[in-house]
């Protein structure tokens, strides 16, 4: 760990800048993956996001479709669920 001042408060910066990147990735998989009857449109997600549209197309992965179905929202879109549920089943967790 940095004990110069300058060097600290860089990191913890780059902390919170990745926490916030690892969050706004996991809104948009949300938006886009488990919001029924219709995901947000990619061009409303970019311009909230400031990233493009094939940026949003590509910023999430699966573990963050993950994470947003364990978000206190549930998911309402029925394939996910059954997805969801199977995952979770694999790892031997109740839900």
């Amino acid at each position: 760990m940095a004990t110069d001042p300058l060097l600290a408060a860089l990191a913890e910066t780059r902390r919170r800048r990745d926490q916030a990147d690892a969050e706004i990735r996991m809104l948009l998989a949300y938006a886009r993956e488990l919001i029924t009857p219709r995901p947000y449109r990619l061009a409303d997600l970019a311009d909230a996001a400031g990233m493009s549209i094939s940026g949003v197309r590509t910023a999430y992965d699966r573990s963050d479709i993950e994470r947003a179905a364990r978000m206190p929202v549930p998911p309402r879109s029925e394939p996910f669920r059954q997805y969801w549920t199977a995952v979770h089943a694999t790892r031997g967790e109740q839900r």
